[in-house]
């Protein structure tokens, strides 16, 4: 019965843990902090960028200048529009020296990040990410 008890009690902790993991939004990091000294191949990639790589972009674009800010979309898991990755593109040509985008499995269609700040889009609003840039 002892024996009993403890498995239970261990075992519904766990079975605890892992609902709230599954219950924190999966989202990109906003901080430097644990950062490589590696940045992306290029400011457009289409496979998602490592987040300590993320995180040394946040903090320095290509490793020197301002900070970077990083454009993600996610079509494997939201419905995108047939142009949206292509919209996406052209606007981060507009700011080669900052700016990046690449897809991500995160739990949002569009997500815009810099050092402290996130947002996250349910549709391409170039309004708003030019707002988000400057």
């Amino acid at each position: 019965m002892g024996y009993a008890l403890i498995v239970l009690f261990f075992g519904g902790g766990l079975f605890g843990i892992i609902a709230l993991m599954k219950a924190q939004p999966n989202l990109p990091v906003i901080t430097g902090q644990g950062h490589v000294e590696s940045s992306p191949p290029s400011h457009i990639v289409n496979k998602p960028i490592a987040e300590a790589v993320q995180r040394h972009v946040l903090e320095h674009a290509d490793g020197k200048g301002k900070p970077g800010i990083i454009i993600q979309y996610n079509c494997d898991d939201f419905d995108c529009e047939s142009d949206l990755i292509s919209n996406l593109s052209a606007l981060v040509k507009e700011y080669p020296e900052n700016v990046y985008l690449a897809p991500n499995d995160y739990d949002g269609k569009i997500i815009l990040t810099k050092m402290g700040k996130m947002e996250i889009l349910e549709a391409f609003d170039e309004t708003f990410i030019r707002k988000f840039i400057n």
